[in-house]
């Protein structure tokens, strides 16, 4: 299971020291992530065969900033 909390993320203040563009690009990576190396990892763990997971994401709070200028 993998939980992702975006509603506390502070969008001004983060792109003050990364890009949007580097920013989804790491969420993106992340979610590769689950099936190159969680799964992987959690079949090792288990002792069986694991080919799936659950992502919930929590949008509560959030809301994308669009620079007008």
């Amino acid at each position: 299971m993998n939980i992702q909390f975006f509603g506390g993320l502070n969008l001004p203040q983060l792109y003050k020291h990364v890009t949007p563009q580097k920013h989804w690009e790491a969420i993106v990576v992340n979610a590769d992530s689950l099936t190159r190396e969680v799964l992987p990892a959690a079949s090792c763990a288990a002792g069986k065969h694991i080919d799936q997971g659950v992502v919930i994401v929590d949008l509560k709070g959030f809301g994308l900033v669009i620079d007008a200028s």
